[in-house]
């Protein structure tokens, strides 16, 4: 988990980094690039994920711990007014599970498979040039699925959950067409884990990811 920790934060550095100068070389143009109602973007991003999981075992104690992931993200975003948008999003993160600290020491849960179908609200200011700043809030439901145990148990179960985001970003217009992409998204979700036939239990546990992506979109 260390080793997610060190490569989120790379990565974190290197795409912000990567992001701002590219805007210094392209500078600040003073022509307005609006989006208008019925405007559609799609973008890919390169999405790193880290987890700040919080949580126990009623049986077993301990601290409940997730690992980090980057993944590839598709997301789409739908103009409904000149500043108003819904943004949808599409990906599949992969989890590392440990139980820290309990009763039987450091248990190895396995992994565990998450898709969150996301939906948020965003709202752009009305600034001029290629830089457009946003902000949203939504909601979540997110699905587990593919569980693999780890040698420390029999069987595990995760129960799906709905849960609340917050988002900031920034689109910077190359052109009409194209247009770079960083976006920071803040998720509070709950599960609860049922591991070794609901003999070891792990309720209310708070993962709370945090989203940091770069990509690159392209309006419609």
């Amino acid at each position: 988990m260390n080793a997610g920790k060190i490569l989120f934060s790379q990565f974190f550095v290197r795409s912000t980094s990567a992001l701002l100068l590219i805007l210094l070389l392209f500078g600040f143009c003073p022509t307005a690039i609006a989006q208008t109602a019925g405007d559609t973007i799609i973008r890919l991003r390169a999405l790193a994920i880290d987890t700040n999981a919080d949580g126990t075992s009623a049986e077993m104690g301990g601290e409940v711990k997730t690992g980090n992931d980057l993944i590839p993200e598709l997301d789409i975003t739908y103009f409904v007014a000149d500043q108003f948008s819904f943004e949808t999003m599409l990906g599949v993160a992969k989890y590392n599970v440990q139980l820290d600290g309990s009763a039987l020491g450091n248990m190895d849960v396995g992994t565990v498979k998450k898709l969150p179908t996301a939906l948020t609200f965003q709202f752009h200011p009305a600034v001029s040039g290629k830089l457009r700043p946003y902000i949203g809030a939504g909601a979540s439901y997110t699905m587990f699925f593919d569980e693999r145990v780890g040698r420390s148990i029999t069987d595990v179960e995760y129960r799906d959950e709905w849960g609340f985001i917050f988002q900031a970003g920034i689109n910077y217009y190359l052109d009409n067409k194209f247009s770079l992409n960083l976006d920071v998204k803040k998720y509070f979700i709950e599960t609860d884990m049922k591991m070794n036939n609901g003999t070891i239990n792990a309720r209310n546990v708070s993962i709370d990811p945090l989203m940091v992506g770069i990509g690159i979109g392209i309006n419609f």
